[in-house]
């Protein structure tokens, strides 16, 4: 967010040209109430939530349904309790401090608490700072010298040293290093990411906006190689079956206007063809007493239309294939 009236405005002019609608909603707010760059500077925090106010919303829970005066009271003495923390010293290097009723023991040179919480993180807790304060010393004398510089600078004093190639390497006596297992190789693209479980999200983390889609855990999978239940084509065991020839692609080519030409010309001699046969057959069978040549001039006569047509259907198609 940007912090200084200069970056507001150009901020805002980049709002405006992504959504305009936006741009106008923002508009009818005082940026005096949500832009660091008009927020005073007296509070010196980056912190500019209501998370304070809500979480002392949530202590109060029990106490806010109660008469106005009780109610400051019982939080005026929540208060109390909440600070009030009694320190007592045994004469020689525990401390015995009570908060809220709950007694903790606490050893300085040891630096160590009943809580646990010095020895886990390091850092002294809220009774060892009370004892600490009531020996009047520095609490920052007894934070564990892993978060102190001279630590750090150690751990990186030290430098790695040069290597040589494997060709300078000495030979030693032993069994030979065995081979690396043989995996068997399963058909497909091999996976490079490790399987989440259902609870983690897409970086590995549980949180709630960020879940990764949904798990294929109750679906029964099924094979579109072998038609099986239980596994997918990927890893199914049976060869896999070769698939079904595809359509030609591409768009269908258009009819010419002379190749639709040609083709009812084509049909119309087919049909006078059949035509002239059909008159010849219906004279032969009305002639009762048809003399010996007629059936073989008839023959003959349907023979010569046969060829005629056959000739005349190869040299059109000779003209649709000179034409492409």
């Amino acid at each position: 967010m940007p912090t200084y009236p200069e970056a507001f405005r150009a901020a805002m002019k980049d709002l405006e040209k992504a959504s305009k609608r936006a741009y106008e909603k923002m508009q009818e707010f005082d940026p005096k109430v949500w832009s660091k760059a008009y927020f005073e500077t007296h509070a010196k925090t980056d912190s500019t939530e209501n998370n304070i106010s809500e979480c002392f919303n949530s202590w109060i829970l029990k106490t806010r349904y109660m008469p106005l005066i009780d109610m400051l009271a019982e939080i005026h003495d929540m208060i109390m309790e909440s600070v009030e923390c009694t320190v007592k010293w045994d004469g020689n290097k525990n401390f015995q401090v009570k908060w809220r009723g709950i007694g903790f023991c606490v050893n300085l040179q040891e630096q160590t608490c009943s809580c646990r919480v010095w020895e886990l993180t390091g850092l002294p807790c809220a009774h060892a700072i009370c004892a600490i304060q009531r020996m009047r010393l520095n609490p920052y004398d007894y934070v564990s010298h892993y978060f102190k510089k001279e630590t750090y600078m150690r751990c990186y004093s030290h430098c790695l040293e040069v290597l040589r190639g494997s060709p300078f390497w000495e030979e030693v006596e032993g069994d030979d290093v065995l081979p690396p297992p043989i995996v068997k190789q399963v058909r497909g693209r091999p996976k490079k990411q490790r399987r989440r479980e259902g609870w983690e999200g897409r970086d590995g983390t549980a949180s709630r906006g960020n879940m990764a889609r949904l798990t294929r855990q109750g679906k029964v999978m099924h094979c579109s190689n072998c038609k099986k239940r239980g596994h997918n084509r990927t890893r199914c065991p049976d060869p896999v079956q070769a698939a079904p020839p595809k359509s030609a692609r591409g768009r269908k080519r258009k009819v010419t206007d002379e190749e639709q030409e040609i083709a009812a010309k084509m049909e119309m001699q087919g049909n006078e063809v059949e035509t002239g046969e059909a008159e010849l057959m219906e004279e032969a069978l009305m002639n009762s007493t048809p003399p010996a040549s007629t059936p073989m001039r008839s023959h003959r006569l349907a023979q010569g239309s046969q060829n005629t047509m056959d000739s005349e259907i190869g040299n059109a198609s000779s003209a649709v294939f000179v034409s492409f």
